[in-house]
């Protein structure tokens, strides 16, 4: 049996119908980060877990996959992830929780509001496969006149000419699309006239269509690019600290959940 506790101090949140009954409840322990397999909460008539429900201090859960891993993200800034196998039974037992101090809390929690109001728009992970295929990663990037730079968000890319897709994930639906030449390090920027600051998902497609590979990132002005790089930087170091089996879906739901948090209120 393994159980793999992580401490860190944001959390991804919830994508219940409706949060207003579950934020703030005294037995409120966290949220699921990423279920994979048939997960059953058996402490509540074995219903479905999802990515997204609410936990409560003493739950019970089980999955009756041969293969299955369900991380939790604990509102006393703490990961528990359950693997099966080793686990055998699959079984998953929260046990009891003890409330963080009031600042901790109320910042995980708004985190929590946050993913909530945006959880239709949160990209799906997924996982870029190939040797020449892409590999993207959620940052904060800088609109500055000369043009954007997209290298901290682009790990790794062919030089080539792409087209690039930024789709807003914040209040109305909103995309810019452009061109960009790719060639690292003199070409890595791209111009699009009237861009916003916001939280958007970066698409990178071939010159076919084909689509390589998304990110979520921030787009921010020079004023605030410091303070919400800052607080991404705080984020990037807990999930490096963190086993490096840990399900990258779970990283990527807690990393989008982190985005959107920090780019309330753009610009």
């Amino acid at each position: 049996m393994r159980l793999a506790t992580i401490s860190f101090f944001f959390a991804s949140v919830s994508l219940v119908l409706d949060p207003s009954p579950l934020f703030g409840q005294s037995n409120q322990a966290g949220y699921v980060l990423a279920a994979q397999g048939d997960w059953k909460w058996t402490s509540k008539g074995n219903a479905k877990i999802n990515a997204g429900d609410p936990v409560v201090e003493n739950s019970t859960a089980r999955a009756s996959a041969s293969q299955a891993k369900l991380t939790i993200a604990m509102l006393d800034g703490t990961v528990k992830s359950y693997d099966c196998p080793p686990l055998n039974p699959c079984v998953a037992a929260i046990g009891p929780f003890r409330k963080p101090p009031d600042s901790l809390y109320a910042r995980l929690s708004a985190v929590g509001k946050t993913f909530f109001t945006q959880r239709d728009a949160i990209p799906i992970y997924a996982m870029s496969r190939g040797l020449t295929a892409g590999e993207f990663q959620h940052a904060v990037l800088v609109l500055r006149d000369q043009g954007t730079d997209l290298s901290p968000a682009i790990k790794q890319l062919d030089a080539g000419s792409y087209t690039l897709r930024l789709r807003s994930l914040q209040g109305p639906s909103a995309s810019y699309s452009a061109g960009v030449t790719w060639d690292p390090p003199s070409a890595t920027a791209v111009s699009i006239r009237n861009l916003r600051p916001g939280v958007y998902e970066l698409i990178i497609s071939a010159s076919d269509g084909k689509r390589i590979g998304s990110t979520p990132v921030i787009l921010a002005t020079p004023e605030r690019a410091p303070a919400q790089q800052m607080a991404f930087d705080e984020g990037l170091r807990i999930v490096q600290s963190w086993p490096r089996e840990t399900d990258p879906a779970a990283i990527h739901n807690f990393l989008s959940a982190l985005l959107l948090e920090i780019g309330q209120g753009a610009p």
